[in-house]
C-alpha cells in the first residue's frame, strides 16, 4: 500500500505540472507525450534508485561494534498486523477485478454494435452505418448513427484513428481499473481525451467559422458509446477556443522546456530521497569509542588527525532481521514451563563473505535461553556484504528479549511450524 501512495503522489505532481504549464498551450505532439509519461513515470519512480556512492576503504579497523534493536521472542503481535494487511490486499484486488469486469462488459457492448452493424470498408478505415451512435470512432471504425455525415467529421474522425488514440485510451482505462484509487489517473484520462480531439480538430479544420458552426450544431445530436471518440465533446468551449488560439512558439517552447525541468528535478528528488533512506533496523544503532554509523549504513570514525573517514560498507541483512529472527528462535520449553524470562545480549561477527563467523554470549538469564539463540545463529543465511576480502569483519550486538504472554492469545513462532500455535 506504500507503493500505491507513492504512486498517487507522484502522479499528483506531474498532473499539477500539466495544468500549471501546459494545459490548453497549442503544443499537442508534446502534451500528448507528456500526458502518457505521466501515466508511465509514477509506477516507475517507486522501483529505482541512484547506485551507492563508493567511498575509500580504511584499512585496520577493528573492532566494530554495532548494536542491533531488540527482538522479543514469545509474543507475537506481528501475525494480526499481517493478517489484517492481507485482508486489505485482497479488497484492494477484489475491487480492481470489478472495475476489470466492469470495462469488459463495456467493450463487449462496443463489439456487439460492431458485429451488428453495417460495414462499409473504406481506405484504412471501415464505416459502420445505422448503428444509432455516434458519430465517433474506435479503432478502425468510424461509427455513424444514421447514414452518411458531413465529410469533415468523417475526417475528424479518420484523424483519431491515424494518430492511434485508441490506444491511449485502453492504456489508461486499464491503469484506472489496476490502480483505481489514484484519483489523478482521472483528471489525466480527460485531459488527454481533450487532446485527442485538439489534434483531430487541427486536422479536420479547413474553415474555422464553418468547423465552429458544424460543432454547435452537432452538440445535441451525439449518442455515445464507452471507449469511443466523439465528434462532440464537452467542454466544447475549450475546443473553439484553442481553434482560435494565436501560435506564440517561444512561449510555447519556454513552456515545454520549464515542464521537462521541473518533472526531471522532481524525479531526480524523489529517487535521491528513496536511495537514502535507512534501513530497516539501522535508525537506532550504536557503536563503540568514536565511531559511529550514517543514514546510509556506513561506519565513520575520526583517525589520529581528527579527520573523520568512512570504513567499509556494512554488511546488511537481504530481509526484514527481526522478524526472521521471531520466527525462527524456537522458546525453549523449560525456560516455559519455569517461567523464565530476561535479554540474552549475544555478540555476532560478520566477515567480509557475509558469514556469522563467531558467536559468543555476553548476557543471559538462562542457558535454555542462550542455546535458543545459538541455534538460530547457526541456521542463519549469509549476509550480503561489498567488503574487501582481507578486511576485518564487522561485529554487531544483538539483545534477543525473551518474555512470556499471560494472555490466551499469545503465540509463538517455531522454525519447524510457520503456522500460529496457542
Amino acid at each position: 500500500m506504500i507503493y500505491i501512495a507513492q504512486v498517487i503522489a507522484y502522479t499528483g505532481l506531474l498532473w499539477a505540472i500539466y495544468a500549471l504549464l501546459l494545459r490548453d498551450r497549442p503544443i499537442h505532439r508534446f502534451n500528448r507525450t507528456y500526458l502518457l509519461l505521466s501515466t508511465i513515470l509514477p509506477f516507475a519512480i517507486p522501483f529505482i534508485t541512484l547506485p551507492q556512492q563508493t567511498y575509500s576503504r580504511v584499512a585496520n579497523i577493528t573492532d566494530l561494534g554495532v548494536q542491533l534493536p531488540e527482538i522479543v521472542v514469545g509474543q507475537a503481535l506481528k501475525p494480526q498486523t499481517e493478517a489484517a494487511t492481507d485482508w486489505l490486499l485482497v479488497a484492494y484486488v477484489a475491487v480492481a477485478l470489478t472495475l476489470l469486469a466492469v470495462m469488459t462488459v463495456r467493450w463487449l457492448k462496443l463489439y456487439r454494435v460492431i458485429k451488428r452493424s453495417k460495414a462499409i470498408p473504406q481506405q484504412g478505415y471501415t464505416l459502420l452505418m445505422h448503428t444509432r451512435y455516434g458519430p465517433g470512432s474506435w479503432g478502425k471504425y468510424i461509427f455513424l448513427p444514421e447514414g452518411m455525415v458531413d465529410d469533415t467529421i468523417i475526417k475528424h474522425e479518420l484523424a483519431h484513428i491515424q494518430l492511434k488514440h485508441t490506444a491511449d485510451v485502453i492504456w489508461i482505462n486499464l491503469l484506472q481499473c489496476l490502480c483505481w484509487p489514484n484519483i489523478f489517473l482521472h483528471l489525466l484520462k480527460k485531459e488527454l481525451k481533450q487532446l485527442h480531439e485538439y489534434q483531430a480538430d487541427v486536422i479536420a479544420c479547413n474553415d474555422k467559422t464553418a468547423y465552429q458552426e458544424l460543432l454547435v450544431a452537432s452538440l445535441f445530436n451525439t449518442c455515445t458509446l464507452p471507449f469511443t471518440h466523439s465528434f462532440i465533446i464537452h467542454p466544447i468551449k475549450r475546443r473553439i477556443k484553442m481553434l482560435n488560439k494565436k501560435m506564440n512558439p517561444n512561449k510555447n517552447r519556454v513552456a515545454a522546456i520549464a515542464a521537462l525541468a521541473i518533472t526531471g528535478a522532481v524525479a531526480f528528488n524523489m529517487v535521491a530521497l528513496q536511495s537514502c533512506k535507512r534501513k530497516q533496523w539501522a535508525a537506532d544503532v550504536k557503536t563503540a569509542d568514536n565511531r559511529t554509523t550514517n543514514a546510509n549504513n556506513q561506519i565513520t570514525y575520526t583517525d589520529e588527525n581528527g579527520k573523520r573517514r568512512y570504513a567499509a560498507e556494512m554488511p546488511e541483512f537481504d530481509r526484514n532481521i527481526m522478524e526472521y529472527i521471531g520466527k525462527n528462535i524456537v522458546y525453549p520449553e523449560y525456560a516455559k514451563k519455569n517461567k523464565i524470562e530476561g535479554k540474552v545480549m549475544v555478540r555476532v561477527l560478520i566477515d567480509t563473505l557475509g558469514n556469522v563467523l563467531e558467536k559468543e554470549i555476553t548476557q543471559s538469564p538462562d542457558a535454555s535461553l542462550s542455546q535458543a539463540v545459538m541455534d538460530m545463529l547457526d541456521k542463519m543465511p549469509k549476509w550480503k556484504t561489498n567488503m574487501q576480502k582481507g578486511k576485518p569483519g564487522t561485529e554487531y550486538l544483538l539483545p534477543v528479549l525473551f518474555k512470556l504472554d499471560n494472555k490466551k492469545t499469545a503465540y509463538l513462532y517455531t522454525p519447524d511450524d510457520k503456522t500460529k500455535k496457542q
